[in-house]
């Protein structure tokens, strides 16, 4: 009786996560700033210059991790600071992605060194250690070009971040405007000098298998490399959606909402899916097409935190859509996208398993 009482409290923490709905997480403000100012730098690409599409991954970088930022108690200078690092992140991890992409069949042990790098050593803040794995996973998936189109796209990436900065603080939001000046002046405390030794600290000292995070770092490089070598097998269109798939369960994810987490990463891409493969399907110019990314992307970046069904949803449907506007027809996307997801997530919830499982080892 007690073993089901358990099952059924389980069953319903699983449905609660699933129908959770913070509304007072909703940003439409922001969303629609943000997705004026990504817009303004997609359709001027699409129609001077198609390489500007980097541009505007910039910016979409900055626009998903700048509601972070700027809802924290800091100063505006501060806000400008931390998003100008989180851009030249931005730029450089894309850049080793696709410098990647370039090594043929090094790829997948590559990526794996990369990944681990990024994430044992715990030097970076978690949300900083999230978006440099997901935008080097980008940048895995944009293969070709020589060093100078490489560097290019380097440039670009960094100025559709500054235009994304631009975006987030030219206009106060409503949260920053309301938000109580302090009636004090603290008093600043001299920073201690931090030798080199210091620095290397934590890089020196996670190096071991007793380290939770060296643990952490390998089983997340390891599942990453095999869930590449997988969709390489298979001969996948966008391998790397099941890589980004990987680093989002394994950075986000917590382990007693897991199964939660992961079913409504599922349900939200295959309802983007079918709604994209619908619009595709029945609309064929790019025009046309270009008018549905600009609600989806606005609502996406508007509501990323009231319902994780809802944001994927939303991002999976302004994706496949804005794919289909720079290259029509590809009408297999949505089924891809489904698939990739899928394997993901198997994937991050097997490596996962075998991560808390030995993490209850006794050493």
């Amino acid at each position: 009786m007690t073993g089901s009482s358990k099952g059924a409290n389980r069953f319903g923490d699983f449905l609660g996560n699933l129908r959770r709905v913070e509304f007072s997480n909703l940003r439409l403000f922001f969303g629609l700033k943000m997705g004026i100012f990504m817009m303004a730098l997609l359709t001027i690409g699409l129609v001077f210059n198609h390489q500007l599409i980097f541009a505007t991954l910039g910016t979409l970088f900055i626009a998903g991790s700048a509601m972070l930022v700027l809802e924290k108690q800091r100063s505006q200078r501060s806000k400008i600071n931390i998003l100008i690092v989180i851009s030249i992140i931005n730029a450089s991890t894309f850049t080793i992605g696709s410098v990647v992409a370039t090594t043929g069949f090094l790829v997948v042990p590559l990526s794996a060194l990369v990944l681990f790098l990024i994430c044992y050593a715990e030097v970076f803040p978690d949300s900083i250690v999230f978006i440099a794995c997901l935008t080097f996973s980008v940048g895995v998936g944009q293969s070709g070009g020589d060093s100078i189109v490489i560097g290019e796209r380097f440039l670009l990436v960094i100025i559709g971040g500054i235009w994304g900065i631009l975006g987030s603080i030219i206009i106060p939001t409503p949260h920053s405007i309301s938000k109580p000046k302090a009636e004090y002046i603290p008093v600043q405390q001299p920073r201690p000098k931090v030798t080199y030794r210091e620095w290397l600290k934590p890089l020196l000292s996670n190096l071991s298998l007793r380290s939770e995070s060296f643990r952490f770092a390998l089983t997340l490089a390891a599942t990453g490399a095999i869930g590449l070598l997988i969709a390489v097998d298979l001969g996948l269109q966008k391998q790397y959606w099941v890589l980004i798939t990987i680093c989002i369960v394994f950075l986000r994810a917590n382990i007693s909402t897991i199964f939660s987490f992961i079913s409504m990463r599922i349900i939200g891409t295959i309802a983007g899916a079918a709604i994209a493969s619908v619009i595709t399907t029945y609309v064929n110019i790019p025009g046309l097409l270009l008018s549905f990314v600009f609600p989806f992307a606005t609502m996406h970046l508007a509501a990323s935190k009231v319902n994780y069904i809802l944001a994927t949803f939303l991002l999976t449907t302004f994706m496949l859509v804005l794919l289909n506007v720079l290259s029509p027809g590809q009408t297999l996307l949505p089924q891809t996208r489904i698939l990739d997801t899928v394997i993901g997530a198997a994937l991050a919830l097997a490596g996962l398993f075998v991560l808390w499982s030995v993490s209850h080892w006794k050493t």
